[in-house]
C-alpha cells in the first residue's frame, strides 16, 4: 500500500492497532453453550454481513467467552474451504443482541484503541484491501484450500488520519455506496423484468398458436421425441485425471452460456475412454436441458462432432424434426408455463435437481409445424434484446465497480472530497 501516505497522516501496521483471534471450534467437553455462529457463508459483497442462514452450536462455554463477538468487531476470511473461494473479505459485527460468535474459517479483528481508530473506517480500510486485490496477493495454498498469509496480512499499513477525518470518510462513502447499490439493484430488475417478459411472451404465443398440453412421456410414445437420456454415468463417471487436451468435447451445465453452448468450456476424454459410456451422448441439435445444480438453461447444440458426452447436470432432447423443431423447442422449454413446473418440482426437494423421470410428466405445447417455426422466430428476437439488455447490465455493473474502487482510492489517499 504504497504511495498513499497524507500530510498529517500516521501509518500503522495493522498489527499494532489491532487484536486477532481464530475461530470458534465446538469442542468436547462441558459445559456447553449454544452460540449463533458467523460463517462465510454470511459475507456478502462489499463487506456486507447477512444474518441468513446463521448456524446455532453447542460449543463449549469456556471457548465461547473468549470468541464472544463485540459490535464493532471485525471478521476477516482467512482459509477459503476450497481452492476457488475467496479469502481475505472482511464485515463489519453491528449487532446489539444475541450470543455470536465466529467460525473456524474466520478471524475477528478487534481495535485495541478505539481512540485511534473508528471501526467502520477500519472495515472500509480492510475491504479496499480485499477489492484492490492486495490480500489476493498474500494467499498460500495447501491441501488445496486457499489461506491468507495471516503474517503479512498484519503487517501491512493502515492509514490513519485524525478521529474526525475517519467518520467523514465514513459517512460519504456509506452515502456514495448506497447510491451505487440502488442503481445496481435498478438495473438488476430492470434485467429480470426483461427476462420475465421473454418468458411470458413465448407463453401467450404457444397459447395462442394451440395445440394441447402432451406429456414428454407421451411424445416418446409418438416418437415425437426420438431419445432423452441425461448423462447419469453412475460408477462409471469420469474422473479427473482422465480428461485431456484433446478428443471427445464432455459438456456440463457451466457450458451453457446464455442461449449458446460454449464449446470453449467443454473437457474432453480420450475415445476410448468415451467408447465405455453408454449414456448421455447427445449430437448435433439435440435441445441440452440443465436439470441439475444449475437448473432451467436450455441450448441447442451445435457441434461437427460426431457425439457430444453430458455430464451429470445435463439432459438431451432429441426430436423428430418432421414433427417438432429443435429451435422451437428450445424457446417452449424457456417458456414460463415449462419453467413453472420445474419450479415446482424444486420446491419439494432440498437440492437443485430435477430427475428425468420428473421431467418425462412434465406437459409441453406443441402446436402445428408452421406457428412453431413463427415461435422460434419470435424467440431469436427476444432472445437477441435480451441478450442486448445483458450486456448493458454487466457493463453497469462493471462501471459501478469501478466507481467503488475509485472512491475507495480517493478515500485513503485524502482526495474524497463532500
Amino acid at each position: 500500500m504504497k504511495g498513499i501516505l497524507v500530510d498529517g497522516w500516521k501509518m500503522k501496521p495493522l498489527s499494532e492497532i489491532a487484536t486477532f483471534s481464530n475461530g470458534l471450534w465446538k469442542g468436547k467437553k462441558g459445559p456447553f453453550t449454544t452460540a449463533k455462529v458467523l460463517r462465510n457463508t454470511n459475507f456478502r459483497p462489499h463487506g456486507v454481513l447477512s444474518l441468513d442462514d446463521v448456524a446455532e452450536i453447542e460449543v463449549e462455554t469456556k471457548h465461547l467467552q473468549k470468541r464472544r463477538l463485540q459490535r464493532g468487531d471485525i471478521i476477516l476470511e482467512r482459509s477459503g474451504g476450497g481452492p476457488k473461494q475467496p479469502v481475505g473479505r472482511v464485515v463489519l459485527f453491528n449487532v446489539d443482541e444475541g450470543t455470536f460468535s465466529f467460525s473456524n474459517f474466520t478471524s475477528v479483528i478487534r481495535i485495541a484503541d478505539r481512540s485511534e481508530v473508528v471501526p467502520a473506517y477500519l472495515h472500509q480500510v480492510l475491504n479496499w484491501w480485499h477489492a484492490s486485490g492486495v490480500t489476493e496477493g498474500l494467499q498460500s495454498r495447501s491441501t488445496g484450500i486457499r489461506n491468507l498469509d495471516f503474517k503479512s496480512y498484519k503487517e501491512l499499513a493502515v492509514p490513519l488520519p485524525p478521529l474526525e477525518e475517519q467518520r467523514r470518510i465514513v459517512a460519504v462513502l456509506d452515502e456514495a455506496f448506497e447510491g451505487l447499490a440502488r442503481a445496481r439493484a435498478h438495473a438488476a430488475a430492470n434485467l429480470q423484468n426483461a427476462r420475465e417478459l421473454f418468458e411470458v411472451a413465448i407463453e401467450s404465443a404457444l397459447r395462442e398458436a394451440g395445440g394441447e398440453p402432451i406429456s414428454l412421456a407421451k411424445l416418446l410414445e409418438k416418437g415425437w421425441i426420438k431419445g432423452h437420456l441425461d448423462g447419469n454415468h453412475g460408477s462409471n463417471y469420469p474422473r479427473k485425471a482422465e480428461f485431456v487436451g484433446d478428443g471427445i468435447p464432455y459438456i456440463s451445465a457451466n457450458c451453457i452460456d446464455g442461449d449458446v453452448i460454449d464449446m470453449s468450456r467443454c473437457k474432453y476424454l480420450t475415445p476410448h475412454r468415451a467408447d465405455a459410456l453408454r449414456k448421455g451422448i447427445a449430437r448435433d441439435r439435440d435441445v441440452i436441458f440443465a436439470h441439475n445444480a444449475t437448473v432451467g438453461p436450455v441450448a441447442l447444440l451445435s457441434t461437427d462432432e460426431p457425439k457430444v458426452i453430458l455430464s451429470t447436470s445435463l439432459t438431451y432432447y432429441r426430436c423428430d424434426e418432421a414433427e417438432i423443431s429443435p429451435e422451437f423447442l428450445v424457446f417452449e422449454m424457456r417458456s414460463a408455463g415449462f419453467k413453472r413446473q420445474y419450479e415446482a418440482v424444486m420446491s419439494q426437494a432440498t437440492r437443485n435437481q430435477v430427475p428425468i423421470t420428473m421431467q418425462r410428466r412434465f406437459e409441453h405445447l406443441i402446436p402445428p409445424m408452421d406457428a412453431q417455426l413463427r415461435i422460434a422466430e419470435l424467440g431469436v428476437r427476444l432472445e437477441r434484446d435480451t441478450r442486448t439488455l445483458t450486456d448493458s447490465y454487466n457493463r453497469t455493473l462493471a462501471d459501478l465497480d469501478d466507481l467503488r474502487q475509485s472512491l475507495l482510492e480517493k478515500a485513503f489517499s485524502g482526495q474524497l472530497v463532500t
